[in-house]
């Protein structure tokens, strides 16, 4: 007997909740910046069509049911997810025994169409008010009115609450607070809050012997430390802090900020080698001594003659007065020649005999050179870091040449020492200690041993 009791009052509570959920249409709107229908799309098995969503919002009724719901709702936080097809013009729902149909045209648009999201407010009579909030990040503490409220893993909480004003606190570690009010009215049947909190940051102090240097961050521009005054505002963290200035060897240091201000000293140390703005080259002279080793592939003017520069020892100086350049220095270097250019040798020397032309073996040219050239450098970047040049004017080699002379009858080791100039001229891509080029050389002397067109590629060593 005690059992049924229990369970007549039960039932009696349950029609009871029902009859005070009566249910009143408030506005039903088309959400154009809502692409849920887009991003989770249904097809309709009536028609065909891309279905519609219309998010049901209701305050306390959990458990409604819709004659047009193309597949399962979801339900969440006092709303309903309902995908309906394209052109439906009415939602039929039900809630315990109570049914009910809501005309669109009666409270908005008069049907819904493909892929579009929609929302229908219904009111009930015990006016209770729905408060979402969004709050990021999603382990923050929610707390309304002295009473804490529960977040999802995804951040989002909601309270159920009378009409009225409420006030709203919202606290996370790393985080600053955040304290808000909001009201809840007849009219507005659910008020949501976006809250995103902003980290804490700290105070960095850096001092720098040239406060003109500039700050990199985590590889972001803060600006100079004059811009900024000697002081950036850090997350919790450890962070990459960079400080540079032209001639001036980079400054790196991985500071860890906690909760309490940090600081750094920072002495930036100027580099031997100096680098010349775009800017300076206009009005500035520049002299810099820079020895270099270079590798060189060079072709004869005539191309069934071939002869390749192979191991080229370059010292040279370049001076920048403006745009203009400057090239001196000293370069020792071999030059492997073909059976041609050995006979071309031997016919300069007066040793080749027209019996022995066809016997004449290759050999290997050693010669030291003194380049001088003048012309222009067109800087490419801020800094000088590359750069092309273009030069030209004249060189004098000094050749030691050791070769065997076949003549069929005895096999000797000749050696030869002769001079060779002539003009040159040649462009050259820098970037960086790298350098590729074109050169050009026409020899004025008798030997022609320095003639050629060649493809310069050169790594740069400097001390």
């Amino acid at each position: 007997m005690r059992n049924r009791i229990i369970i007549f009052i039960i039932l009696l509570a349950n029609v009871i909740s029902m009859e005070a959920q009566k249910l009143t249409p408030k506005r039903f709107e088309l959400l154009t910046t809502d692409l849920l229908a887009r991003k989770e799309q249904r097809t309709s098995q009536a028609n065909g069509t891309k279905c519609a969503a219309i998010r049901v919002n209701v305050v306390g009724v959990k458990d409604m049911t819709f004659k047009e719901a193309e597949g399962d709702c979801k339900y969440s936080m006092n709303e309903y997810i309902v995908y309906v097809p394209a052109g439906t013009q009415a939602l039929t729902y039900k809630v315990g025994n109570e049914e009910g149909k809501i005309e669109f045209a009666d409270y908005g648009p008069a049907e819904v169409e493909e892929n579009a999201t929609y929302r229908l407010l219904i009111d009930t009579e015990n006016k209770m008010r729905s408060a979402v909030f969004y709050v990021s990040p999603s382990n923050a503490q929610l707390n309304v009115n002295g009473q804490n409220v529960q977040l999802d893993e995804n951040g989002t909480g909601c309270i159920e609450l009378p009409v009225g004003d409420y006030s709203y606190s919202i606290t996370a570690d790393k985080c600053d607070a955040e304290e808000g009010t909001f009201s809840l009215t007849e009219d507005e049947i659910v008020c949501v809050k976006d809250i995103v909190l902003n980290e804490k940051k700290y105070n960095l102090a850096i001092q720098c012997n040239h406060p003109e240097a500039a700050v990199f961050i985590d590889n972001i521009s803060f600006g100079t430390l004059n811009s900024i005054q000697n002081n950036v505002q850090l997350t919790e963290g450890k962070h990459e802090v960079r400080i540079t200035l032209e001639n001036y060897k980079d400054y790196n240091e991985t500071v860890d900020i906690h909760s309490e201000a940090a600081s750094m000293n920072v002495n930036l140390v100027e580099l031997k080698t100096k680098t010349i703005r775009r800017s300076e080259l206009r009005t500035k002279s520049s002299i810099s001594l820079r020895p270099h080793i270079d590798g060189y592939l060079s072709w004869n003017t005539k191309l069934d003659d071939m002869e390749t520069n192979f191991g080229k020892l370059d010292f040279e100086i370049h001076q920048y007065l403006g745009y203009f350049a400057f090239k001196e220095g000293f370069s020792v270097g071999a030059v492997y020649g073909s059976k041609k250019f050995c006979n071309k040798i031997d016919k300069h020397l007066g040793e080749l005999r027209e019996d022995a032309e066809e016997k004449a073996k290759t050999r290997v040219a050693f010669y030291a050179e003194i380049p001088l050239q003048i012309g222009f450098a067109l800087p490419l970047s801020l800094y000088n870091t590359s750069h092309v040049v273009f030069l030209g004017g004249g060189y004098g080699s000094y050749y030691y040449i050791g070769h065997k002379h076949d003549n069929m009858t005895t096999n000797k080791t000749v050696e030869t020492n002769t001079f060779d100039f002539g003009i040159r001229i040649n462009a050259t891509f820098y970037l960086n200690k790298f350098a590729i080029g074109f050169e050009a050389s026409r020899s004025l002397s008798d030997t022609k041993l320095g003639e050629f067109i060649g493809i310069r590629i050169g790594r740069r060593f400097y001390f």
